[in-house]
């Protein structure tokens, strides 16, 4: 990746494992939207198709390209999307904010995680 050195993490995924969202099922992972060849902005969903939509509906992004990683587990793609956003800088991400809970998970302030825990 030309931003930055992709992180080598055991069952992270790479860039190799990004595919177009496929049309007419559910996309549930992490996808990534692209001007060129630079990611612009990284985003985790439960309905990535959705997300293209809202995107493009406000366009307040310009990209030329989705592309996602399937990940129905949503702390999965939440510490996915929040170490390539810290990693990557997107031009269209805003800085993460994130904490250790006790259980020494980083989590991002202002998700639902906290919000489960009542912190919200």
């Amino acid at each position: 990746m030309p931003q930055a050195t992709w992180p080598q993490f055991p069952c992270f995924p790479r860039p190799a494992d990004f595919a177009p969202l496929p049309h007419g099922k559910l996309f549930a992972g992490v996808y990534f939207l692209y001007k060129g060849d630079q990611i612009v902005y990284i985003g985790q969903s439960v309905d990535c198709h959705e997300r293209e939509r809202e995107h493009k509906s406000k366009g307040k992004y310009l990209f030329d390209r989705v592309v996602g990683w399937e990940c129905a587990r949503y702390t999965d793609r939440v510490r996915v999307e929040a170490v390539l956003c810290l990693l990557l800088s997107p031009r269209h991400n805003q800085a993460l904010r994130l904490r250790k809970r006790k259980d020494g998970n980083w989590v991002e302030l202002g998700r639902r995680v906290v919000e489960e825990e009542g912190e919200a």
